[in-house]
């Protein structure tokens, strides 16, 4: 249970980051 307990946090600021880098990319084809 804890196992998957850290997994699903660690997937969670995993998908934080993705949004981070295509915010990012955006922002540098946009610029």
């Amino acid at each position: 249970m804890p196992a998957e307990y850290s997994f699903d946090v660690v997937s969670k600021i995993d998908q934080q980051e993705l949004d981070n880098a295509l915010n990012q990319a955006r922002k540098e084809i946009a610029g």
